[in-house]
């Protein structure tokens, strides 16, 4: 599975206009994280928002293309309707060049969306470069080469009114940005003043291991690279860095869109042997009863931990304390995603577990966990949770033989936890469910 901003990126949509298919119910996540608020997406999606995006070239309103996917609008039929819109565009091609590119490109992925790339991913390292840049942020509603060309313009003229000629490739960079992508023209310059006035100047890092892929074509055609790379970092066990580059290597030599060669590299991050050996417990626990204080926001000044602060000397109020099954005495923290909530917000209970709750003391919650299967890996510290829940969801998750659950996750502390021990032991469920 993909997070987020990983879909958009193989998806070349930006973060913002998944999230817009989300609220209006046209392409939802396969699972969203209670805590975390993480929503994720399958590989099989990407077929969905193939189709998605062909009806949009096709000019079809989000309300007709909810329709019409409802109704289980087949490969076949959507061919079709993808060539007659081709024999439209075809018709106009003074003012819809770019168009049927764009409707050429998603008609060959839907087609054939399993097919094996045209070129070999190969990895090397890149020195670093002094690049000039020029920046926006991606539109909801357009392709990344939409803006990037008129970027590419802008920063080209600017260079030839100082006379500063380039002296490498010219780039595309992409990254995250507070939920969004902005992407950067920039081009290769000499080494001399660290700035220009009216202008970014900036350094881009080496990177030891880039995996890269040459294409050839427009850059509204790019899918196909991305796609392959990306399926070939997941099999050979890297993670995807930042920032993704496209390299342009004969830019301005050819004024044939079709003719463009690209290459896109993305940095690799290796997953360590210690963490490709840890390995979650899978139980299945039934369904408690607990009592606390329940917290609703972002936890961005440390709400939580002074919550439990507040809950200790108020234990003795709780009634009908019991025991864990497994492991005795114990307190929990109980974390699931409230509906219709900003993203990032989230319930955190710090609770006990109860045989009823009839009676709930004044400022706290009772809830009922249903019984579910959990993912169970220990932690170390109040520091090791939010890695070991970035571990579960991240790398572990996407390898394994599960999704996401629907329940809500937990942290366990056992009786003899101590917070101010950074190896301490406690233990995080996090709720799956098989594929």
């Amino acid at each position: 599975m993909y997070r987020i901003g990983e879909f958009a990126r193989i998806a070349r949509v930006s973060v913002k206009t998944l999230r817009f298919y989300d609220q209006i119910g046209l392409l939802k996540p396969v699972a969203v994280h209670g805590r975390t608020g993480y929503r994720f997406y399958s590989p099989e999606q990407l077929g969905q928002l193939n189709r998605i995006l062909a009806l949009k070239d096709l000019e079809f309103s989000l309300e007709q293309i909810a329709r019409l996917l409802k109704e289980g609008l087949p490969a076949a039929q959507l061919r079709g309707m993808l060539r007659m819109k081709q024999m439209e565009v075809l018709s106009q091609v003074a003012r819809a060049q770019d168009l049927l590119a764009r409707v050429e490109a998603r008609l060959e992925l839907i087609e054939d969306e399993n097919r094996k790339p045209k070129q070999e991913v190969r990895v090397k390292s890149v020195e670093p470069l002094k690049v000039a840049v020029l920046s926006e942020i991606l539109p909801a509603d357009q392709e990344p080469w939409q803006v990037l060309e008129p970027l590419f313009q802008k920063l080209n003229s600017f260079l030839a009114s100082r006379g500063i000629r380039s002296a490498g490739p010219w780039l595309a960079l992409y990254e995250e940005e507070n939920g969004q992508t902005r992407i950067k023209a920039a081009v290769v310059i000499p080494e001399g003043p660290s700035k220009i006035k009216g202008i970014e100047v900036q350094r881009l890092q080496g990177v030891k291991r880039m995996a890269c892929i040459v294409h050839k074509g427009r850059p509204e055609t790019l899918q196909e690279a991305y796609e392959a790379l990306n399926r070939w970092i997941e099999a050979n066990r890297f993670q995807a860095g930042s920032p993704v580059r496209e390299v342009f290597l004969n830019f301005g030599q050819t004024q044939a869109p079709e003719e463009q060669v690209i290459e896109v590299q993305i940095p690799l991050l290796k997953i360590s042997g210690k963490e490709k050996k840890m390995e979650p417990r899978i139980v299945r626990k039934g369904e408690f009863k607990v009592i606390g204080m329940r917290y609703v926001g972002k936890n961005e000044k440390g709400e939580i931990s002074q919550m439990w602060v507040e809950l200790n000397p108020r234990i003795k109020e709780i009634p009908n304390l019991t025991r864990d099954p497994e492991y005795g005495d114990v307190t929990y923290g109980v974390c699931g995603w409230v509906e219709g909530a900003d993203p990032g917000v989230f319930e955190y209970i710090a609770c006990l577990p109860v045989s009823s709750i009839e009676k709930v003391p004044e400022g706290m919650v009772g809830k009922v966990v249903p019984e579910q299967t959990y993912a169970v890996m220990e932690a170390h510290g109040i520091k090791d949770i939010g890695p070991t829940y970035e571990y579960i969801i991240k790398k572990w998750l996407p390898s394994s033989d599960y999704l996401p659950g629907d329940g809500p996750d937990f942290e366990l502390y056992p009786e003899e936890f101590d917070p101010e021990d950074p190896e301490s032991s406690l233990y995080i469920f996090f709720p799956v469910k098989k594929k």
